[in-house]
C-alpha cells in the first residue's frame, strides 16, 4: 500500500527568526528526498533537525512513518504517540490509525538508537505455504427426499436468496465508498507544500465520513450474506434439524482507510 508522507508548513513567528525557519523548511525537503528513495536514517536525521528549530507536530509523523518504513516499528511507536500527544486531534487521524496498526503489538522503545549507517528496504518475506484443512468430519446417510406440493423453492430458500443479494450489494456499496474515501485521503495527503488547510478541509471531512458510512453498511452487509446462506442452507432441510457442536470458529473481519 502506497504511504503518503505528511506535509509539514512552518510558519514564520517574526523577523529574526526567519533563518530559522528557512532552515527548518530546507531540512524538510532534504529530509522528503531521502524518504521518497527509501534512504530512511539521513530522512529522520533531517526531520528531527527540523522539528528542533520549527516544532512542527506533522514532522513527528513523518519521523514515525520513515522508522515502520525501516523495520523499527518500536521507534515508529513512541513517534506516533509522541505525535497524538503533541496534536491530540490530527489531521490525519485515519492514516495514523493505519500506520499504529501496521506495528500492533510492539513496545514503543524508550530512547534513539546508535546512529548507523542507513540500510536498504527489507527483502519481501517469504511465502508461507498454506497448511491444508483437516479431514471434513464423515457425511451422515442421505436423507430420504422430500416431496413439496410444487416441487420447486421453498420460501425459506427464496428468503435467503434475496438477502443474501442485499448483503451482496450492500458490501458492493461499502467498497465503493472505501474508493471514494482513499481517494480524499489522497487528495489531502498530496497536497503541494504549504497548501493552506481550508483548500484541501472538504476533502478530509468528506473522505472521513464516507470511512464511517463505509464501515457500517459493510457491517450490515456481512450480516446479510450470513443469514441469507444461513436462510438458503436451511430451506434446503427437512423440518428436522440436527445441530453439532465443533471444537472451531469462523471470525468474519471487515478493515476501511481512509
Amino acid at each position: 500500500m502506497r504511504w503518503s508522507i505528511a506535509l509539514v508548513a512552518i510558519a514564520v513567528g517574526s523577523a529574526h527568526a526567519d533563518d530559522k525557519v528557512k532552515r527548518a523548511q530546507e531540512l524538510f525537503v532534504e529530509g522528503r528526498r531521502h524518504f521518497d528513495i527509501g534512504d530512511y536514517a539521513p530522512a529522520i536525521a533531517s526531520w528531527k533537525e527540523s522539528y528542533l528549530l520549527s516544532n512542527a507536530p506533522l514532522l513527528l509523523f513523518n519521523i514515525g512513518q520513515a522508522y515502520r518504513l525501516s523495520g523499527n516499528c518500536a521507534q515508529a511507536n513512541r513517534f506516533y504517540l509522541n505525535y497524538k500527544r503533541v496534536e491530540p486531534r490530527p489531521k490525519n487521524q485515519v492514516e495514523l490509525d493505519l500506520a499504529m496498526e501496521k506495528c500492533k503489538g510492539v513496545e514503543p522503545a524508550t530512547s534513539d538508537p546508535e546512529p548507523t549507517e542507513p540500510t536498504p528496504p527489507a527483502a519481501p518475506p517469504e511465502p508461507v505455504t498454506a497448511q491444508p484443512p483437516p479431514p471434513s468430519p464423515p457425511s451422515p446417510p442421505p436423507e430420504p427426499p422430500r416431496h413439496t406440493d410444487g416441487g420447486g423453492m421453498t420460501g425459506l430458500q427464496l428468503g435467503g436468496i434475496l438477502t443474501g443479494a442485499a448483503g451482496a450489494v450492500a458490501l458492493g456499496y461499502a467498497t465503493l465508498l472505501v474508493v471514494q474515501a482513499n481517494s480524499d485521503a489522497n487528495k489531502v495527503a498530496n497536497a503541494p507544500f504549504g497548501t493552506p488547510w481550508s483548500t484541501v478541509d472538504r476533502y478530509d471531512r468528506d473522505g472521513k465520513s464516507k470511512a464511517r458510512t463505509a464501515k457500517l453498511v459493510g457491517a450490515a452487509g456481512g450480516v446479510a450474506a450470513i443469514a441469507g446462506a444461513t436462510m438458503w442452507w436451511l430451506g434446503r432441510r427437512s423440518a428436522r434439524v440436527d445441530v453439532a457442536v465443533t471444537p472451531s470458529h469462523a471470525e468474519v473481519v471487515c478493515a476501511f482507510a481512509f
